[in-house]
């Protein structure tokens, strides 16, 4: 019987072999448990640069759970010095900037200056969420001059009403008017619904008067869109040496005698005369009166109309209900139906 040798070998004789191919790869395995949670990044601003909300600055002037909103006739918290430390702190911080009103009724009794509102913007969460009473019978709540050469802002997504009592007033919504020198140009207003409680009627609407200036001449670019104005005793809407202005979908209701109109005019001369107006979409329950004025373009519904020789240069289309008095100028395109 042969016994097998066995074969003995030195292992530091034996010389590697060529790396075969990689294999394929197995199935993956389970899914291992969640990792504990890391440590809290560092603490946010709390807000977009130049925009700031009132609440901040309520519960600045005023302490957390001291202030409330208008709870009836005159009663709450003046929102008016908190958003003027609001705007003070846009102009020494960024120059310019948005306040933003949250949703609900606020008080305003004792307004900023024009100083304070010119360049800065008035933002809401719509005209039926976030709603302003102004609670006097002068003055307006928003008021802009471009004092020191601060254009640009404006007031947006606002409900504004005059507080009831005041059936007699001399307030006016919205005023644009500065002097020789600086005027509140660029000026944006949207979605804003102006009325007024009780008995109370305001006594103008939207008012721009820029016939100080006329070098560059009046209150130069503005636009407004979606802008309702009920309830003035005066001027619905009143526009006068206003230069490159557009307007869609502007309503005047529901006012007393010319509270229901919409005036277009200027200050009689070539520098001080409205020019460059564009407005489609007008609806308005008095009378459009139009003077002192040349390149404009309006069309829309109105009560009647009222225009001179020096509404000249433009083009006018509109239903009306009621009369036309006047003469428009030579050179104008009229279709009234």
């Amino acid at each position: 019987m042969d016994i097998p040798a066995i074969l003995t070998l030195d292992p530091s004789q034996l010389i590697a072999g060529p790396v075969g191919p990689q294999g394929e790869q197995g199935i993956q395995g389970p899914q291992g448990q969640q990792g504990e949670q890391g440590p809290a990044g560092p603490a946010g601003s709390g807000s977009v640069q130049g925009v700031v909300s009132l609440i901040t600055y309520l519960d600045a002037r005023h302490g957390a759970g001291n202030w409330t909103q208008r709870t009836g006739v005159g009663q709450g918290t003046d929102i008016g010095p908190a958003l003027g430390d609001a705007l003070d702190d846009l102009r020494a911080t960024y120059g310019r900037g948005s306040v933003v009103i949250p949703p609900g009724t606020w008080l305003m009794t004792a307004p900023p200056s024009a100083a304070q509102y010119s360049g800065n913007f008035i933002d809401g969460l719509g005209s039926q969420a976030s709603k302003i009473v102004f609670n006097a019978a002068a003055g307006s709540p928003f008021s802009f001059s471009g004092a020191g050469g601060y254009t640009g802002g404006g007031v947006r997504g606002i409900g504004l009403l005059l507080e009831d009592g005041y059936p007699s007033s001399t307030a006016q919504m919205i005023r644009l008017a500065g002097d020789a020198t600086y005027q509140p140009d660029q000026m944006e207003f949207r979605d804003l619904y102006m009325s007024a409680l009780g008995n109370s009627y305001w006594y103008d609407g939207l008012y721009a008067f820029g016939n100080a200036r006329t070098s560059p001449q009046g209150i130069r670019v503005m636009d407004f869109s979606n802008v309702q104005v009920f309830r003035c005793r005066n001027t619905g809407v009143y526009l006068s040496n206003v230069v490159q202005c557009a307007m869609r979908n502007i309503g005047v209701y529901a006012g007393q005698g010319t509270g229901n109109n919409f005036y277009i005019t200027g200050g009689g001369a070539a520098l001080s005369n409205s020019n460059q107006i564009h407005i489609d979409g007008l609806a308005v329950a008095g009378e459009l009166n139009m003077t002192n004025c040349t390149r404009w373009h309006v069309s829309g519904s109105v009560g009647s109309v009222g225009a001179a020789a020096s509404a000249n240069y433009g083009d006018l289309c509109v239903v009306k209900s009621g009369t036309f008095g006047g003469a428009f100028g030579a050179n104008t395109r009229i279709v009234m139906l």
